[in-house]
């Protein structure tokens, strides 16, 4: 994923319209829409953002499988101060009629910790 707000600045932009990113959709090791403008008292968007992700699934029997997988990406006010965010780690998957059910244990490289992702990804 990539995108990027073409306006002459952030003024007047509504904080829907920007770009925030992190979490189990997204760069996994790191919370949901955490990664973006860093403030003290929280994260904005950004007018740039850019995601990419890698995963391998081995599906070990019918419905039950194995993954392993690695995200990059990040969100900033431009691609000047765009810094990637890395995280990677492994995960179990179950299909299930409605798409796979994902639980997922990612660490976060730039924050240096571990978490527990879950998603349940439904097919159309």
């Amino acid at each position: 994923e990539i995108g990027q707000v073409l306006a002459p600045s952030i003024d007047g932009i509504p904080e829907d319209y920007l770009f925030r990113t992190g979490g189990s959709s997204t760069v996994r090791g790191y919370s949901y829409q955490s990664l973006g403008i860093q403030h003290p008292t929280g994260v904005t968007g950004g007018m740039v953002m850019g995601v990419a992700s890698a995963e391998y699934v081995h599906w070990t029997q019918a419905n039950w499988g194995a993954a392993a997988f690695i995200d990059a990406g990040d969100a900033a006010d431009d691609w000047n101060t765009y810094k990637v965010k890395q995280g990677f780690g492994v995960g179990g998957r179950y299909k299930t009629p409605a798409g796979p059910i994902a639980l997922d244990l990612a660490y976060g490289k730039n924050i240096k910790k571990f978490r527990l992702d879950f998603s349940i990804a439904v097919a159309f």
